[in-house]
């Protein structure tokens, strides 16, 4: 809940997507503006809300957010809500992000979501809805693009893509429409922007984009000089960029590519009206997506090796069959001619529902005895950290295994984004390659079966507390995280003559810590015990690539594409600690979790060679 009194209200509120009705004799007026032309693939809409209070009295509107996703009955529906306290005499804006379900490829889902307004002067409460539908067509990568790129290329843009039956799949942005949270970006792939509309944009903006980059996102820049925009992305972002191509179909881009995270920063010198639509949307092609949400089913239901660890729910059909069978004859026959025989027929009144209790009672105890409480699950966690910033992103997939649930509602401490891992028992992919040369063969289609989920799922989301289908009794469920937070942990390389020196200020010890240098070379270091200088020994590129094929055989399909985007990487490090409980995103707390690995990831700093001091002293 926020709570506004005599704020100044910002100018820019451009474009109203909806006046909700009030009271014609009201002094008060409730804006809602969508963000987005067309909703992200996945993540959320973001919305933006304006009330202006001019009333004697302060007031409390409540906004309730239902998103449906659709295929001919419901699939899933996420149910959000958010109130907003405006003082008399003021006016309030607020950004909150609603909840999306994934989208599919099915020609016949939709996705549908339901806007109810409640507060003084909105009598009787306000209803309203939205949908968007898609064809069966391959889309592009969703993408936002600013208008100054838009107004001049993106019918262009459309047109190219229709002509290779794809369908264009993102939204127009004005500057002022640029969100101020990193969730915003959840579901998008890349942002286009030229180096005015960049410069243009509030710290607040520009950190959130920043954000969304460094968790795998893309931004493009067009500039007509490339030092000037390299320039106007530096006090982000302090990037280090390097010239890298991009081959199209008939161009070749020479672009200054620089890595942040686990994405990338791409300026490219143009002046936008001198460019060819055609050539954009051959490189939104070509950029592609940090992860798709219809490869991330196929990785999560197939190729999840953490979900492996977890059992699957036994049906024990032949005792259910049985149970039900003895039921029957107790509450019939023996019922009826043993309890209530002959003029005792009013004893069916009570021996009725007392059979009934006590054999669900009895059901119940079989359960817990065989189950118990709670459950286990798995964790793995990846945090990236960002070089020369006390900050880090953490990505989180979970699979648990539930026994008897008590309660299944839990809060987050902080704005995280959370989305269910759906298990659709689709047909069986071929067996990968990985660049190791080791072969990564599908699970078994009958153990993604087994962790089928209801027809119909809902899941609730009210300020911090989460609650619904994300947690079930009895059954195997996962799901995937990601949030940022602040951190004082990092990784610090020191240069000297016999190699690096690695400092690691991560709480924990580094079980293993391999290290792709700017030059290509390829080092390597285990047990690494916070602050204390190890040197890095040489290694080899099959033991890395040996390495990252360990933890890409784990990783679902969120972590997997950082893993890919991680290979080859110069002057980057990946680390893992075991058991490491600490970065994990706490969820249901009635469950036994177990997190291993943990996974470093991100850009050493670097620390002068005179900071080296002799090996075996720690510091």
């Amino acid at each position: 809940m926020l709570l506004f009194g005599g704020l100044p209200v910002p100018a820019a509120f451009a474009g109203i997507d909806m006046v909700v009705p009030t009271d014609p004799k009201s002094p008060i007026q409730v804006e809602v503006r969508r963000l987005f032309d067309e909703a992200p693939p996945a993540g959320y809409a973001p919305m933006r809300l304006k009330i202006s209070n001019w009333s004697t009295q302060r007031g409390r509107w409540v906004f309730q957010f239902k998103a449906t996703s659709s295929h001919y009955a419901e699939l899933e529906a996420f149910e959000s809500s958010f109130s907003l306290i405006v003082e008399s005499g003021s006016a309030g804006i607020m950004e909150f992000m609603v909840p999306l379900p994934k989208r599919d490829r099915s020609a016949h889902q939709y996705t549908q979501v339901e806007m109810h307004v409640s507060g003084p002067a909105v009598s009787g409460g306000h209803s309203t809805s939205f949908s968007s539908t898609y064809s069966r067509y391959e889309r592009s990568p969703y993408t936002l693009i600013g208008s100054q790129i838009a107004l001049i290329h993106l019918p262009g843009i459309k047109k190219d893509l229709e002509a290779k039956s794809i369908e264009w799949d993102g939204s127009q942005v004005e500057r002022e429409d640029f969100a101020s949270s990193w969730r915003a970006y959840t579901g998008v792939a890349q942002i286009w922007l030229t180096e005015n509309e960049w410069t243009s944009l509030e710290v607040s903006q520009r950190d959130a984009v920043r954000d969304w980059v460094a968790q795998g996102g893309r931004l493009i820049v067009l500039g007509r000089d490339a030092s000037q925009a390299r320039q106007a992305l530096a006090s982000t972002f302090g990037l280090d960029f390097r010239q890298r191509d991009l081959t199209l179909a008939n161009a070749k881009w020479n672009d200054e590519v620089a890595s942040y995270g686990a994405g990338e920063v791409r300026v490219h010198q143009a002046e936008v009206k001198r460019l060819l639509a055609e050539e954009i949307a051959a490189a939104i092609r070509a950029l592609g997506a940090p992860w798709n949400p219809e490869r991330m089913n196929e990785d999560f239901e197939y190729f999840w090796g953490l979900s492996a660890l977890v059992d699957a729910i036994s049906n024990r059909a032949g005792f259910l069959l049985m149970f039900i069978f003895c039921f029957a004859i107790l509450v019939g026959p023996v019922n009826l001619f043993v309890f209530a025989k002959g003029d005792k027929r009013y004893r069916l009144f009570w021996t009725t529902p007392l059979i009934s209790v006590a054999a669900s009672f009895f059901l119940w105890m079989i359960i817990v005895f065989s189950d118990g409480f709670g459950g286990d699950g798995r964790r793995m966690v990846m945090c990236i950290l960002m070089p020369n910033q006390p900050r880090m992103i953490v990505l989180q997939e979970q699979i648990s295994r539930t026994a008897v649930l008590w309660g299944t509602s839990f809060a987050i401490s902080q704005p995280t984004a959370i989305a269910p891992v759906q298990f659709n028992s689709g047909s069986s992919p071929s067996t990968r390659t990985l660049p190791s040369g080791r072969s990564l063969k599908p699970l078994a289609h009958h153990q993604t079966r087994r962790r089928s989920v209801l027809t119909a799922q809902r899941y609730f989301e009210h300020g911090d507390l989460l609650s619904g289908d994300w947690f079930r009794s009895r059954a195997v469920q996962g799901a995937w995280l990601q949030e940022v937070r602040p951190t004082r942990a990092k990784i610090e390389l020191i240069p000297s003559q016999d190699g690096p020196i690695l400092v690691s200020s991560i709480s924990q010890t580094l079980d293993r810590f391999y290290y792709l240098d700017a030059e290509g070379a390829f080092y390597t270091a285990s047990k690494v015990a916070p602050g204390v200088r190890t040197p890095l020994k040489e290694s080899s590129r099959e033991d890395h690539e040996r390495f990252l094929d360990d933890l890409y055989t784990l990783a679902g399909g969120r972590i997997k594409p950082v893993l890919d985007e991680a290979r080859g990487r110069l002057d980057h490090y990946v680390a893992t600690v075991l058991d490491d409980e600490t970065e994990a995103i706490q969820t249901l707390r009635t469950i036994n979790w177990n997190t291993s690995p943990a996974v470093f990831l991100g850009r050493p700093d670097r620390l002068p060679e005179a900071a080296a001091r002799p090996l075996s002293s720690p510091p």
